[in-house]
Order: structure tokens, then sequence, then C-alpha cells
């Protein structure tokens, strides 16, 4: 029983932790919206607000159809740079503010919305000049009544002249002003003050597109010109019309779009959204569900609608031959492939709508319980708890710690796994789509492999070198996401499912072999140094390491050639000396000078970890290092601000590399093999 004391210890931290994150907040006296209107207004509501099931009301934003708790989340991501802002009620005591209910509060007007700091302002130059307090305690954080507010201040310009302006207009002058200067030459000011621009922008779509205050039909014109920027498609549209369109609050204030029906959806948000505002919460609990119902209403309009359109196509199609009776020669011809184009096209946006009225309706809920349970940054988490059984396993080999380690290792891949499955559920399409979902497609493809090698060998370099890729994989992702959904609209060229599905994750998981045999290179020289490596252990790295650039190898070549054959299709040439074409090419003849190193002898299992180890400075440059140049047709969105990090991550392992070149002898003797290990291997 003792033996399986490690084992059980291991089960209940890991999968514990998992199972508390399982379950998302709901409506309730002990749900985290309740109590947290209960703090701040000194008293328990009358009514248990519903405000997770309004997290749950679908909108159109971004190119996609979410949840409000999905904008939310991502619109906070952007302007604080963290789900997590926190609502002080004293010098000593702050509380968490729930995203749903900072929504709410911000888009009804709510009196307490302005006093919620979520406007992240990172540097100290522009936060001096716009007079506000230097708030390091609090993250540089600021509320809307402090960038809104009254204050006036001096505006300074370079001929010497000055003139008073509000903050906000402070703002968006010195914005404009940065915006002129080109990119490469913008300094940390303006593009402190871009930043800031872009995250007033945002909170201003949020506000003004829920706009409830009903405009008079005199004004409507006048309204929707003014307003014209927060009416159309870059705005959240929440209110589904009866002819088949999602539209903004704002729209459907000032135009009164799409007859009775549609204007009921309105008319429901906007009593909705003003009970809220005055914390009626019976009243808005009503309003919720009368919206919810006529909302329903509109929706099942829609698929009538959506049911005739197919009525049509498919009437159109039956009759084509009697459209071309008559007709001869190159008007039969292009009679014929016109019907057939209409055709085409038009069942292809039956498909689009049919999955935005249809399934994708259904994963409102998914989404927020994937949102709350936040598995990727659980396995964030994980991943730091096995590099540190990792690191003792390592040291002080025990089939105890190695027992713990699998198990937790076990519950890891099943998480990430999950993470990876959720995004491809909701969204759609293929795991893998942009940089971040390629960040996260790669950490898990490590630990997988990483975790077949644990089970081979039994030496913790599977844990460690998972939990390690696992962990900057999923960081990096974090960082990838600043800019809100992850999941939005794809560029044009990349929205088909079956070269996402065949050339990109083919392509991704050859990387994830060429960072894995990196790794394993990195525990080899780690393992030597601080530890002294058996020649049993340097046998089995070398072989895990041979192994896993045989698999990369092999991936990355038909990745490749799946590429070329993609590009073919798309742009009409197999191969154009694309930057990324070239990334991938580097990655695929790289593993083949180490394969025919080895096999020419040249190399043993020093020369390996080296070459193993630049073998991820060349895949890191063909994953990251193409968009930094941001030319050739791979480009699709990656900044200069990972520069510095794929310079960082190129120098330690250049010292690495340096430090294999040193001769064998100044690495000392093969120590002794762990006793623990060879009554193991007994």
């Amino acid at each position: 029983m003792k033996k399986y004391i490690a084992v059980i210890i291991s089960l209940i931290i890991f999968l514990g932790y998992a199972l508390s994150k399982a379950r998302a907040p709901q409506d309730n006296e002990s749900g985290k919206a309740y109590k947290f209107l209960t703090e701040i207004n000194g008293s328990e509501p009358a009514t248990v607000p519903n405000a997770y099931k309004f997290a749950e009301l679908p909108l159109v934003y971004g190119g996609r159809l979410k949840p409000y708790d999905t904008l939310a989340r991502n619109s906070l991501r952007v302007m604080a740079d963290s789900e997590d802002i926190y609502y002080k009620i004293s010098d000593d005591k702050k509380i968490k503010i729930p995203p749903a209910i900072w929504l709410l509060d911000t888009i009804s007007e709510n009196e307490r919305a302005k006093k919620y700091q979520f406007f992240r302002i990172y540097n100290l130059e522009l936060i001096d000049k716009l007079g506000l307090p230097n708030r390091k305690s609090d993250n540089y954080k600021y509320a809307p009544e402090e960038i809104y507010g009254e204050h006036e201040i001096d505006h300074a310009h370079g001929d010497g002249h000055s003139h008073k302006t509000t903050r906000r207009q402070f703002i968006m002058e010195e914005a404009r002003s940065a915006g002129d200067v080109d990119v490469k030459k913008r300094n940390v000011y303006q593009t402190s003050v871009l930043s800031l621009a872009k995250k007033i922008n945002l909170y201003e779509h949020l506000t003004v597109s829920h706009v409830t205050q009903e405009v008079p039909d005199d004004m409507a014109v006048l309204s929707y010109n003014r307003l014209s920027q927060f009416i159309g498609s870059n705005s959240p549209r929440p209110i589904p019309t009866a002819n088949g369109e999602w539209e903004s609050v704002i729209f459907m204030n000032v135009r009164k779009f799409g007859g009775e029906e549609s204007s009921a959806s309105w008319k429901a948000m906007k009593d909705m959204l003003g009970a809220w505002q005055k914390d009626d919460f019976g009243a808005f609990n009503e309003y919720l569900e009368n919206f919810i119902k006529v909302s329903n209403e509109n929706i099942d309009k829609t698929k009538e609608f959506l049911d005739e359109k197919e009525k049509s196509i498919n009437e159109r199609e039956a009759n084509i031959e009697k459209e071309l009776e008559g007709l001869t020669g190159k008007e039969l011809y292009e009679k014929k492939e016109s019907i057939l184009t209409w055709v085409f096209n038009s069942r292809s946006y039956l498909s689009s709508q049919r999955d935005l009225w249809g399934s994708a309706l259904n994963k409102m809920s998914f989404e927020r319980f994937f949102n709350h349970m936040a598995p990727f940054y659980l396995s964030m988490v994980f991943y730091v708890m096995l590099f540190i059984i990792g690191c003792f396993g390592l040291l002080f080999w025990r089939p105890h710690f190695w027992r713990a380690a699998i198990v937790g290792f076990a519950i890891t891949v099943l998480v990430h796994t999950f993470a990876v499955w959720c995004r491809y559920y909701i969204s759609g399409y293929p795991p893998v789509t942009n940089l971040y979902s390629s960040a996260v497609f790669i950490g898990w493809g490590v630990a997988i492999v990483g975790i077949v090698l644990e089970l081979m060998f039994k030496r913790f370099f599977g844990v460690l070198v998972s939990a390690i890729a696992g962990y900057i994989c999923l960081f990096i992702s974090v960082n990838l996401s600043g800019d809100g959904d992850t999941m939005g609209t794809m560029v044009a060229v990349l929205d088909t499912k079956f070269w996402l599905a065949t050339h990109v994750i083919t392509i991704t998981l050859g990387y994830t072999a060429t960072f894995l045999a990196g790794g394993i290179g990195f525990v080899w020289v780690f393992a030597k140094l601080f530890k002294g490596v058996s020649k049993q252990f340097d046998k089995e790295l070398n072989r895990a390491m041979y192994g896993v650039i045989c698999y990369g190898m092999f991936l990355s070549f038909v990745g490749t050639v799946l590429g070329g054959l993609w590009a073919d299709d798309s742009w009409g040439r197999f191969w154009g000396w694309d930057p990324k074409e070239n990334g991938a090419l580097m990655i695929v003849l790289w593993n083949a000078v180490i394969l025919h190193a080895m096999w020419a002898g040249i190399i043993k299992t020093k020369g390996l970890a080296a070459l193993s180890m630049f073998g991820n400075i060349v895949t890191a440059w063909s994953w990251f290092g193409v968009n930094l140049l941001s030319v050739g047709l791979h480009s699709y969105g990656f900044t200069s601000s990972g520069a510095f990090w794929l310079g960082l991550f190129a120098l330690i392992h250049l010292a690495l590399i340096v430090l294999c070149a040193l001769p064998l002898k100044c690495w000392g003797e093969y120590a002794e093999e762990n006793p623990e290990l060879k009554k193991k291997e007994a």
C-alpha cells in the first residue's frame, strides 16, 4: 500500500484541482455575482440577478457568434491586460469583479462602472502628462471617471503653443500624431499612447453600441451619421432580426430595422439594460426572459427563411435544363457556368448561415464553461508542478517520485487535450488556425510525445521536457491573446478546413518534434552539469533524441510538401521562396544534417544534443521569426514585440551549444548508475 501513497496524493492534487474548476458559477446566493453585489452595496439584493444567464446570450462580433461572457473577458484582456480586475472597497480591501457584472454595469451605464479600474497605462511619462496618480499598487489601472472626467490639462505642442483639453481629447490628439510616425520609428511613449487609444475605442464601441436612450424619429438620420462607426459590423450585434441579420442595439435604436418582431427584441434589451442600471434585478430577470423569448422567435423565423432559401436553390438546380433550352455554343456554356456558380455560392452561404443560426447558437453555455475553467491556464499550473516533481526525480530517482509524476503527467495531458478539443468544438475549425493556436498545439504535441518517452524510459526527461515546453508554449499563447478573441475571423486564404487539417497540423507536429529533440538536448546538458550522467542514461537520451528527430524529419517534409500543394491551389505556384516556405525547408534540411552526421559517425550524444538545440533556433525562426520580417504571403499578424524574446531564446541556446563544444574530458567521467534504477531494471 505504501508504494501507492504518492500516486494517491498526486491524484488528489491534480485531479481535485481540475475538478474544482470544472463548474461554472451559477445564478444563486452562493454565486460570485450575487456575493460581489452584496459586498459593494452593503446589503443583499432582494432578488438574485440572472447575470450568468445574460452572459450566455449570443452576439456577433469579430466575425463569429460568441456569448457576452467571451466579449467581457476578451475586452478586459485588451483594456486591462488581464481578465482579473478589482473593486477597491477601502485602502486595505478589494474584491474581484466578475466579468459579466463588469460588462453589464458598463453597457447599462450603471454608476458603479465609472469607478472600475481597468484602463491599464504602463508608461510613466504618459501617466505624468495626463496628471494621473502613480498607481503602482493597482498595476497602473485607471477608471473611466479618471479618463473621461472634466479635469483639464495643458497640451503643449512642438511649436511652443499649448491649449487646455480633457484627458480623453489629449489621448486622441497624441494618438493621431503617433499614428503618423512610421511603425519602426515609434518610441515607447508613442506606442503607449496608441495602445491606450485602442483601449478607449474598444470601451466606446461597447458603451455607444448599447445606447438604449430612444432616438426621436426626426433625429434618426443625424444620429445615424454621427454614430455610424458604432453601428456597423465592427460593433457587438446581439439583436437577432426576423430577416436573418444580427444588429447592434444602437442600430435598432436609430433605424428601427426589421419590423415589429425585431423591434420587440430591441425593446426587450432596452428594458433589460434599463433595469440593471437601476439595480432593479427582479425587473431585469423578467426582461431577460422576455428578450430570450422574442429573440428565439426571430431565430425561428430566420430558420424558416433559410429553409425557403434552400428550397429555391434546389428548385433552380433541378430546372437548369429548362433555363438552358434554346441556347447553344458559347452562350450555353456561359449561362450554365453562371447558374452552377450561383448554386455553389448560394449553398456555401446557406451552410455558413445554418451554422450561425443553428449549431453555433447551441455552444454559448459551453463556451462560458470553457472561459471559466480556463483549461490552458490550468495546464500551465500543472506543468510548473510537474517540473518541480521532475527535478526532484532526476536528482534523486525514487520509484514513488516517478509514480507521482506519471499520474500528474497523465492528468495534465488530459486537461491540455480537452482544452485543444474545446477550441476545435467552439470554432468549428481544426486545432491550428493562427499563431495563438499553434502555440497551444505545439505544447500539447510535446506533452503527448513526452509521456510516451517517459513510459518507455522512465528517466524523468520526458516529464521535464514536456513541463518546460508546455509551460513556455502556453506562456507564449497568453501573450499572443492580448488582442482579444483568439478564435476570430481568419485570413481568407486560410479559411479552408481541409488544408488546415492536413498541412498546418502536419507541419506544426514537425515543429513539435524538433522542439522536443532540442528539449531533450537541454536535459542532457543540465543533467551532465549538475548531476552527472551514467552510460545507460546517456544511451537512452541518445535513442530518444534520434527517434524524435526521425519523427520530426518525416512530418516536416510531408508538411512542407502539403504546403506547396496548398500554395499551388491558392496562388497557382508550388514554391515561391517565401520566407515561411524557406523556414519550413530549413527545418527539413537541418534535421537531415543531424541524421546524416549521426549515420556518418561524426557526432555522438554530445554533438547530437548541440545540433538538436540549434534545431530549436531554426524552428523558432520559422515559427515566429519570418512574421517579424512583415513580408511575404505568410505574415498573418505578429509584431516586433516578440523580437526581444526570440533573440533571448536564441542566445540561451547558443550559450549551451558553445558549452557543448568543450572537450568531453571537461565534462567529467560518467556517473554511477542510481541503485534504485538498477533495481528497477533488474
